[in-house]
């Protein structure tokens, strides 16, 4: 999905807004950084990669000392990896060893977010296929559908709809 400029430009100044604090809460890394990576390799040059990449670590080391992760920050992870520039390699590498990590975490997560990020990972080529899809499926499959994850569930029916195939 293409996004226009003026959207992108829009996301920016909301984002310029966050404190350092706010600017890596998983709600806002998924909010934010998936754009932010977007906007940068469309209208920004590539210049801001490793800024990206510094938040996400900044997050797993102020959050996630132990490894452990939560959906948000998976989602976060696999949405802006989907964005960034893979021939910002040093960066690039940083998030998804970050996904690796994270991801052998949430192997046995009940969190539809994390087995969507888990099954985006695999398509994307992130996460290998034969070790990590049979448990993100089982684990999609078992996901407590609740009122308040239905938009996140729709994501990851997606996610499963694109990697069935």
């Amino acid at each position: 999905m293409e996004f226009a400029q003026p959207y992108l430009e829009q996301m920016m100044g909301q984002l310029d807004l966050l404190s350092e604090e706010e600017k890596i809460m998983p709600e806002n890394l998924y909010l934010y950084q998936p754009s932010h990576a977007a906007y940068d390799v469309r209208f920004g040059g590539r210049r801001d990669a490793k800024a990206i990449a510094l938040l996400f670590q900044q997050a797993r080391d102020r959050l996630y000392p132990d490894g452990l992760t939560d959906g948000f920050y998976l989602m976060a992870l696999a949405d802006t990896l989907e964005k960034m520039d893979e021939q910002l390699y040093e960066h690039y590498r940083v998030l998804a060893d970050l996904m690796l990590e994270a991801a052998r975490k949430a192997l046995d997560s009940r969190d539809v977010r994390a087995h969507y990020a888990l099954m985006k990972a695999v398509r994307l080529g992130l996460l290998d296929a034969e070790k990590y899809l049979p448990a993100a499926k089982k684990g999609f499959e078992n996901a407590q559908r609740t009122p308040q994850n239905a938009d996140f569930y729709r994501l990851a029916l997606d996610e499963y709809g694109r990697i069935a195939q």
